[in-house]
């Protein structure tokens, strides 16, 4: 069982409620996932497992011994869980609905709302059939000589093994599968008289380990299932979970894959291969012994190794050769259609091998798997079928049981053959899966339910005319000679149709990727090499930019103590630790003093675009795609659009090792001096000084939305004149309105920047592909030192952290006074998380599948390597928090649907200036343009990035505080009077959480409970809202030595006001 899984189905795509219908090899975003907890250490019965259970435990009949008794009503609160699948997981096609609490059903009714009843079916006596022999029974027609079988009375001992697998906090996290435990025993219960105490329920909601469905416990369960079973004793075997095919390794397959399931520890310890299923609950049972299974899962209608499968029409199934031949010679036609050369081939090897080897798998199978007791399998699916996780009457649960038991409860007198038809009625409306029904000897068609689930009444002449095959050509495709001539012929045909196609384009050209598609469905931890070094750029005064010392930065080292920051360390974050005056820093962007005249360029005749172009140009061998022009506008309407509105994330795979800069502007703003100074030395230090790492441009946002600006270009024209915009900066300028975020979110009520600031920045990341990275900038932001240094020291800090406990460092805040170094800081928070981690890989939620890498080891198991040197998707500016736990203001707004509703893990930083990844943004954009599903401004792209499993990073930016000040106190709010310290003995409220949060060690769960919307005394240089950059900057620029509030980490020295390294925000101007 499978939900939005990926692998050979075309399963449902990673947003809850809607469907990517597609073909081939992809359908979903399948993946590997990470190793679960352990179950703990097994804690079996006495020596033998089930078998000797302790006292209070004891069996009541014959040495029928009874399991512990059911685990106490209870939910999993895990806020997490993706539904996807793994490896030979296969998408659901189903779209997910909210799930419902993991407990029994209430008293009185099952999970399906259906009113319980505590006598058998009163149907059931109406149509009973002849009493099953107790003879044995014997028969020919393919079945190995002298063979014999005995049914079952079912009048002796009954016992059940029910299993079910949620896989809680992995990635392939089910919802319905604990659920169908607890529906079947009930129905057989209620209706077939078994006794909880003959049951073993093994799931994975429970505290028990020995009840824990492991690898270990669900084996010895099969052995306590079968041990002592005697004639007309009566099993039950249930399994509800994931399933797969591994290779075929004796044989036994005519398809060459072994069906298998998966425990909840299969990534410690495998999965379960239908050979060994067979071997250990089939092999050993009696004649005349009776066990029923239902597998409800992918991929398992061959899950026990039965031999005999029968259709709808009670027709016994045998390969048919030229029929599954023909079908592959179809599939490697249609791979060569549509590019995919690797299908073709794939295609072609396996029509073959299904030609060579299905008759003599078919056989083997025959001789080695038929079983003189009486067992019948009632399977979800073909084996090269999905299973699917469903939600029914607002219930999650697997289709296949919902639709076993409906069948059952709506005529308990069926045969074998109707009730197989009545449970592909139930499910064909929707779901394409078709479950089959396999027993271990030839069945007779009017074989029916008596007195126990699928008990059967035959003749030996039943099953004799059971056993002739249908038509001639379903024996011609046995035959042995077909092989030797079919198959050479298929080959030559295929490989004729290829030569012709090729040469006349019948079937089009291969194109490139089809032959270089990546197959997986997980992204690849990548280590990219570094860049060649930087070539020199021509600077706006017209020389190259190293060649003009009017053009650079003025360094100076103070003979002074470099002051510790409140939150966040220059020396932490590899960042230089210079002083400069505000004539050091602004003085090449136009900035003068009578003690610092530079020349100027002629302002108005640098184009900025022009000289990032041309940095581009010179530096092109350095990356690997051509760098493109910035110049021409791109954005157009939904309706006008000629890109993929949603390009795959696979088409983020090949980096081209550059970042946008997006500087946010509207209409109306007034570009002062100090503005312009701000955007000349980012263009000029991030981009020019970087030799076109980056590339920056001004978003501006037209608001009056009457001008529609995209539905021409001479609209558009108007609106870019009418801003009035420096002449330098009209050529980096890219206009948006509202028109046209409506245009591509229809799904999306809000549109506004209060709430969406970040629609904007995905459809730049959709027009302007040709960046890995996009930074998020305010005009109000400043960089007191060099920005591209700034930015290059946060993207390596991120870098070279590891995955391990991202999540839970983001939340504290690092303090120089507290922490030796960050090293300290990792040390704690690893304490105070004993060793785990929340996003291991992803913050797992039902809604959406990830699509990061996936590590190998557990995250208590990982010595923080995981993630050193991986780019990070989302790097912070400011430490974050759970939406769920905060008092977020706007905490409660959320449009579209998440099962789980606002009680979805979310987290948010508050202001939205950050990096993303273009993966991030247009993950972000799909789910808006396909199901409306939006966050507000400040939590959407890190809630997004731990969604999908990629790398978050929160580096130690440097931030300063203003002193405490009883006099401004007075005047404010207690919701702003914050505390000012890091050092608790100088705290003013120590009966209150400061707003920076607990220490590691005094932590809840880990997290530090920090709150990133705190006014924070709006005294912080760098916050959402704070009054003191702007007065930093008055001081600094006009160099006021003698102010009164000098900041305490500004110096002077020889007359002259110096700051330290470090950025700000908001500085209004």
């Amino acid at each position: 069982m499978s939900h939005y899984g990926g692998g050979g189905y075309p399963g449902q795509g990673h947003y809850g409620g809607q469907q990517h219908h597609g073909g081939g090899s992809y359908g979903g975003y399948g993946h590997h996932p990470p190793p679960p907890p352990p179950p703990g250490p097994p804690q079996g019965y006495g020596g033998g497992g089930y078998d000797q259970p302790p006292s209070h435990y004891s069996g009541q009949q014959g040495g029928y011994n009874r399991p512990p008794p059911p685990p106490p009503p209870g939910g999993y609160d895990g806020g997490a869980g993706y539904g996807q699948g793994h490896g030979g997981y296969s998408g659901s096609s189903r779209p997910s609905k909210p799930p419902p609490p993991q407990h029994p059903p209430p008293p009185g009714r099952d999970v399906y709302g259906y009113p319980l009843h505590s006598a058998p079916y009163p149907a059931r006596h109406a149509r009973s059939g002849p009493p099953p022999p107790s003879a044995p029974q014997q028969f020919g027609h393919g079945a190995p000589e002298g063979y014999t079988f005995q049914y079952s009375n079912c009048t002796g001992k009954r016992k059940a093994l029910l299993i079910g697998i949620n896989y809680f906090g992995q990635d392939g996290e089910l919802r319905g599968c604990i659920n169908d435990v607890h529906n079947l025993s009930t129905f057989l219960m209620e209706r077939y008289n078994y006794r909880r105490e003959d049951m073993v329920m093994l799931t994975d909601d429970q505290k028990n380990p020995v009840m824990h469905p492991t690898k270990e416990n669900i084996i010895r369960a099969m052995q306590w299932l079968v041990k002592d079973a005697q004639p007309n004793d009566s099993l039950f075997l249930h399994y509800s979970g994931h399933g797969g095919q591994t290779e075929d390794l004796d044989g036994d397959e005519d398809d060459g894959f072994d069906e298998v399931i998966y425990p909840v520890d299969h990534q410690q310890n495998g999965h379960i291969v239908d050979d060994e299923i067979h071997w250990r609950v089939v092999k050993p049972l009696q004649p005349g012994v009776r066990l029923t299974a239902i597998f409800d899962s992918c991929h398992s209608a061959s899950c026990m190794d039965l031999p005999y499968i029968y259709s709808t029409k009670g027709v016994l199934k045998e390969p048919n050769l030229a029929k599954e031949a023909g079908e592959g010679l179809l599939d490697a036609v249609k791979a060569y259609a549509s590019g995919n050369i690797m299908g073709v081939g794939s295609a072609v090897l396996g029509f073959a091998k299904t030609a060579y080897m299905g008759d003599d798998a078919y056989k083997k199978t025959i001789e080695t798997k038929t079983s003189p007791a009486d067992v019948i399998m009632w399977s979800g699916s073909k084996d090269d079928q999905t299973s699917a996780d469903a939600t029914i009457n607002a219930k999650a649960t697997g289709a296949m049981s919902y639709a076993f038991i409906s069948a059952l409860k709506a005529n308990g007198d069926q045969t074998y053959v109707e009730l197989l038809n009545s449970i592909r009625d139930i499910l064909e409306d929707d779901y394409s899966q078709k479950p089959q029904l396999s027993c271990s000897h030839p069945l007779a068609k009017q074989a029916w339910p008596n007195n126990d689930i699928a008990t059967t009444s035959t003749t030996a002449s039943d099953i004799d005319r059971d056993m002739k095959l249908p038509t001639w050509t379903t024996r011609l495709g046995s035959l042995r000679w077909l092989r030797w001539t079919i198959v050479p012929l298929l080959l030559w045909l295929s490989i004729g149709i290829f030569y012709i196609g090729s040469e006349r384009e019948w079937l089009g050209p291969a194109p490139l990727e089809g032959i270089i598609r990546d197959g997986s469905d997980r992204m690849n931890m990548t280590i990219l090499k570094p860049l060649a070094k930087r070539l020199p750029c021509i600077g706006p005064r017209g020389n190259l930019k190293d060649d003009h010392n009017d053009g650079a930065l003025r360094f100076s080292d103070l003979d002074t103590e470099y002051p510790t920051p409140f939150i966040g360390s220059q020396r932490e974050l590899g960042l230089k630790r210079m002083w400069m005056t505000a004539s050091d820093r602004y003085g090449p962007y136009g900035f003068t003093t009578t003690n610092d005249a530079r020349s100027q360029p002629d302002w108005d005749k640098v184009s900025w675009a022009n000289l990032q172009d041309d940095c581009a140009a010179a530096n092109a061998r350095r990356f690997p795609k051509p760098p493109t022009t910035i110049y021409e506008p791109r954005f157009t309407l939904l309706a006008n659009s000629t890109i993929d509105a949603t390009p795959h994330w696979k088409t983020t795979l090949n980096p081209s090792r550059r970042t946008a800069i997006v500087v946010r502007s509207w209409e109306g703003v007034g570009y002062k001096s100090e503005n312009i100074y701000m955007l000349r030395s980012l263009i000029t230090e991030a981009s020019l000084d970087t030799g076109a790492e980056y590339t920056v441009f001004l978003l501006i946002n037209i608001k009056d939305r009457k001008r529609d600006i995209h539905t021409s270009t001479e609209a558009y024209r108007k609106a870019l004149e009418s801003l009035k915009l420096p002449p330098e900066l009209a050529s980096i300028a890219v206009l948006w309105d509202e028109n046209l975020l409506a245009s591509w979110y229809p799904q999306v009520k809000e549109h506004g920047s209060m709430f969406q600031i970040n629609q904007p920045l995905q459809l730049f990341a959709l027009h302007y592909p040709e960046f890995d990275h996009y930074w998020q900038i305010e005009l109000d932001q400043r960089f007191m030192g060099h920005a591209g240094e700034m930015l290059d020291v946060m993207a390596d800090f991120a870098r070279m952290e590891p995955r391990k406990q991202a999540l839970e460092r983001s939340t504290f805040p690092y303090s120089e006074e507290l922490y030796e170094d960050y090293e300290e800081l990792m040390v704690r928070v690893d304490e105070a998380n004993k060793g785990k981690s929340r996003a291991w890989p992803a913050l797992r939620i039902s809604d959406v599948k990830p699509i990061g890498p996936v590590p190998q080891d557990k995250s208590q198991d990982d010595a923080f390597s995981w993630g050193v040197g991986e780019e990070a998707a989302f790097i912070a500016t400011g430490f974050c928090a759970d939406v769920r736990t905060s008092t977020w203001v706007f905490g409660g707004w959320l449009e579209g649907h998440l099962n789980k509703g606002h009680d979805t893990p979310r987290w948010f930083r508050p202001p939205a200036i950050f990096r993303v990844s273009r993966t991030v943004l247009l993950e972000a954009h799909r789910a808006q343009f396909e199901t409306g599903l939006s966050l507000p401004s400040e939590s959407t792209m890190p809630t997004w990035a731990l969604w999908l499993g990629l790398k978050v990073s929160y580096p130690p930016l440097p931030v300063y505080m203003h002193p405490y000040s009883a006099e401004r106190s007075k005047k404010r709010p207690g919701n702003e009077n914050d505390e000012t310290s890091r050092l608790e003995d100088e705290w003013r409220h120590r009966d209150k959480r400061p707003f920076f949060g607990h220490l590691p060690e005094r932590s809840e769960k880990g997290l530090s409970m920090a709150n990133p919307q705190s006014f924070a005394d709006r005294g912080l240089s760098y916050w959402w809202v704070s009054n003191w950059p702007r007065r930093i900057m008055d001081v600094w620029m006009r160099n006021q030595v003698d102010a009164e509030d000098l900041p305490g980490f500004m110096r002077v020295h020889e007359g002259q006001i110096y700051a330290p390294n470090f950025m700000m925000h908001p500085v209004k101007t």
